[in-house]
């Protein structure tokens, strides 16, 4: 694979990483219309991690407080576990762990346990176009009705929006667009509710990259490029950060809709073409 497709394959996955648009869709879909050879094991781990680095960056301030607050939650005995109020500018602190851990569970479980047959029965584009324009729209009525309230993170609400985040692990469907639609469903303003998605994709993706490099070491291949590696790896950090970054002052001020248009574009153009 030349760096001319690692730089497109690293621009889409940054982009699309943390953006409601569903990446997997899209690095699934860039092959099948371009005619492209997959482009590896090795790739996709370098892809993923680069967008890990970038949203462990992005969030290190977040990630820093939810680490400390957690050992003095363990401090305390889990004396208090339920639940805790949060402002539109900051998450919680000493339950913010402990609620990213009770999200990411049930899509952990059925992931590792369903890989397979996701990867055999639901990877093909029309499965891909109909979750694009459906959850895209799911996403415009959960925007639309959406109060603003006190937002308040609970053990329930961490529940809710673990239990949707399975729906990721089909393609099209969009972990972070998911999440986003399940918080606002709950009342959360839209810039914690990108917050809060983003933090969970840090289990997510480190969990699914220490799989991959398991399966890839297993393997015992000697064809592990390492300059592509790095090149992927890289790029997409850095297009990861820019999406991010953008994203988060876009929502300040403004709705999902541009992504849910394009979701809706995507699905539709996806079945005039197959």
């Amino acid at each position: 694979m030349d760096y001319l497709q690692l730089t497109l394959l690293a621009f889409v996955q940054g982009i699309t990483e943390f953006l409601p648009i569903s990446s997997s869709a899209h690095l699934i879909l860039l092959p099948y219309f371009l005619s492209w050879d997959y482009q590896g094991l090795e790739i996709d781990i370098a892809l993923h991690l680069g967008s890990l680095l970038a949203i462990i960056f992005y969030l290190r301030a977040d990630i820093q407080r939810a680490i400390i607050g957690f050992f003095n939650l363990c401090a305390q005995g889990f004396s208090k576990t339920e639940k805790t109020d949060f402002t539109p500018d900051n998450l919680p602190n000493n339950l913010l762990a402990w609620h990213i851990i009770i999200a990411t569970i049930p899509a952990g479980l059925v992931g590792f346990f369903l890989k397979d047959l996701i990867e055999i029965y639901l990877r093909a584009p029309l499965i891909i176009a109909l979750s694009s324009i459906l959850f895209g729209l799911l996403l415009a009525f959960a925007d639309r009705m959406a109060q603003k309230q006190d937002i308040i993170i609970s053990n329930k609400a961490a529940l809710i929006i673990g239990f949707a985040q399975i729906l990721a692990l089909i393609p099209g469907v969009s972990r972070s667009g998911i999440t986003m639609t399940a918080a606002r469903f709950l009342g959360w303003h839209r810039t914690q509710a990108a917050r809060f998605s983003m933090l969970l994709a840090i289990p997510i993706i480190s969990l699914s990259g220490l799989v991959s490099i398991i399966e890839q070491l297993s393997n015992n291949s000697d064809s592990f490029f390492w300059a592509q590696f790095w090149f992927a790896f890289i790029a997409s950090a850095v297009f990861a950060f820019i999406a991010v970054w953008l994203l988060m002052r876009w929502l300040q001020k403004f709705s999902f809709m541009p992504f849910i248009i394009y979701r809706i574009l995507l699905g539709v153009v996806i079945i005039a073409l197959i």
